[in-house]
């Protein structure tokens, strides 16, 4: 009976470690999708962008990606 036990604290253990390694995995993974938008990854140089420049350039390849055509655009 006891081995049962110290089998299903060890179980236990272990699905409590792996959850939060997932936990710890999506914050760094959400972290990165955040930093990712603020800096120029592509660039050398990390250059903060403008909240302007930030979200047109989001969606200029949002746009590009399903194939629509922003015509609201202003030159």
């Amino acid at each position: 009976m006891a081995e049962h036990v110290i089998l299903f604290q060890i179980a236990t253990t272990l699905i409590i470690v792996s959850l939060f390694g997932l936990l710890i995995c999506e914050i760094v993974y959400l972290a990165y999708i955040y930093f990712s938008m603020i800096f120029d990854f592509d660039q050398e140089t990390f250059d903060i962008k403008s909240v302007e420049d930030l979200w047109s350039s989001k969606l200029d390849k949002t746009d590009k990606l399903f194939g629509v055509e922003n015509d609201t655009k202003t030159n």
